[in-house]
């Protein structure tokens, strides 16, 4: 075993419950599940590809990678969990290499449940490793595959192109149909 449990365990993600959410060449997602019975559902964590210790460590291209993924997540959460908000920690003190907790807060969470407590809300929704599966698949269905941003953009730009409008002088970025 090397020194950081994240980058030990990066070959074993396919047999995590649920599975990988999400993978590209920067970062990887999948559902938090320790075994312990039920499951708090919707508790995601985001794990960047290479070793960095904290978000200071990141190279630019792992914390947009990063950023957007919380950001895709958080929207998935809210659309397959009907999450009222969605919370985004990193600590990295009891394991140091960039992981993202992503965790859906659900409609009439008391307060005294909110923020880091928000998993011990006993009436949360729970579920074992075919709940699981199953937000996981409908996370999966409603994220982007890699790649599908950058290839819509450039089919709305030739889509312009093709109507006999020039791009010229066009940030391509307004051409985007997933802005």
């Amino acid at each position: 075993m090397g020194a950081c449990v994240f980058c030990d365990s990066v070959p074993d993600l396919v047999h995590v419950v649920g599975g990988t959410i999400y993978e590209d060449e920067h970062v990887y997602a999948r559902h938090f599940y320790g075994d312990e019975g039920p499951a708090y559902l919707g508790h995601l964590m985001i794990m960047s590809k290479r070793h960095a210790p904290s978000f200071a460590e990141l190279t630019d291209a792992d914390a947009q990678a990063v950023g957007l993924l919380i950001a895709r997540l958080s929207r998935a959460l809210k659309a397959c969990t009907q999450a009222e908000h969605v919370y985004a920690v990193f600590y990295g003190e009891v394991v140091p290499h960039v992981h993202v907790h992503v965790t859906a807060r659900y409609p009439d969470t008391p307060s005294e449940y909110l923020r880091w407590n928000v998993e011990d809300w006993p009436a949360a929704p729970r579920g074992g490793p075919q709940e699981i599966e199953a937000l996981c698949d409908r996370l999966r269905t409603y994220l982007p595959r890699p790649g599908a941003w950058a290839e819509r953009c450039l089919a709305a730009a030739a889509r312009v192109a093709y109507r006999g409008k020039t791009t010229e002088g066009v940030n391509k970025r307004d051409l985007c149909p997933m802005r």
